[in-house]
C-alpha cells in the first residue's frame, strides 16, 4: 500500500482522505471526523488491515495465502478469511448455475500470456482447452484445516469477489471506531452516512 495523506480545505476541516493502492488497484478513503490527528491514526489501522488481507488474497504477492495455494494446489490451514470468502464462492457458484467460477485463473493466464506477445486472434485452440481442463469450482475442496484442488494446474482467482470482502472488513472497522460518515473504496465503494 502507497499512502498519499491529504488534509482537506478550511471549508470542510473535518474531511481526511488517503490515497493508495489495495489488491493492484487505485484505492481511496474519505472520512468525516472532528479531529484529524484521530482520523490519520484510524487510517493507519486500516491500511494495515488492508495489508494484511492482502497477506492473504492478493495474486501480486507471491507470499499471500492465495499464491501459495496456486503454487502448491493445497494450503494446509488456511487463514479464515479465505475460508470465508471461499464459502461465499460457493454460494454464489451454486446461485449462478456455476457461471461465477474463481477456478478461471488457468484461462486467464492462458488469455495473458497470448495477447502480452503483441498477438492478434484468439489463442490456439488447443492451449484454450487445456486452460479449461483445469477450470471447475466442483474440483475445489476446503474447509477450515485445508483447501485443496483435484486437478494439477488449477489455479484460483478472488479478484471477483475479494475487494468487495475488503470493503465490508474496512467498513465494519471504520464504524466500530465510531465513524458515522465516510467514503471507501477498496476496488468496491462503500459509503457510511450521508455527507
Amino acid at each position: 500500500l502507497l499512502p498519499n495523506w491529504a488534509g482537506s480545505s478550511a471549508a470542510a476541516a473535518e474531511v481526511v482522505s488517503w490515497h493508495g493502492v489495495a489488491l493492484g488497484a487505485a484505492a481511496s478513503m474519505q472520512l468525516h471526523h472532528p479531529d484529524p490527528v484521530a482520523a490519520r491514526d484510524l487510517i493507519a489501522r486500516v491500511v494495515s488491515e488492508v495489508d494484511r488481507l492482502e497477506s492473504v488474497f492478493s495474486l501480486y504477492r507471491s507470499d499471500s495465502a492465495l499464491s501459495e495455494l496456486n503454487r502448491r494446489g493445497v494450503l494446509v490451514a488456511p487463514p479464515r478469511e479465505l475460508v470465508e470468502v471461499l464459502a461465499e464462492c460457493d454460494r454464489y457458484w451454486h446461485l449462478t448455475g456455476g457461471v461465477f467460477d474463481p477456478t478461471v485463473q488457468p484461462l486467464w493466464t492462458c488469455y495473458a500470456a497470448h495477447f502480452s506477445q503483441g498477438t492478434t486472434g484468439l489463442p490456439p485452440a488447443s492451449k484454450v482447452e487445456d486452460a479449461l481442463r483445469r477450470v471447475g469450482w466442483r474440483h475445489v475442496r476446503f474447509d477450515v484445516d485445508v483447501v485443496a484442488f483435484a486437478r494439477k494446474g488449477m489455479a484460483i482467482t478472488l479478484n471477483g469477489i475479494a475487494q468487495g470482502y475488503i470493503t465490508d472488513v474496512i467498513v465494519k472497522l471504520l464504524t466500530d471506531a465510531g465513524i458515522s460518515n465516510a467514503l471507501v473504496d477498496m476496488g468496491e465503494i462503500r459509503a457510511i452516512g450521508g455527507k
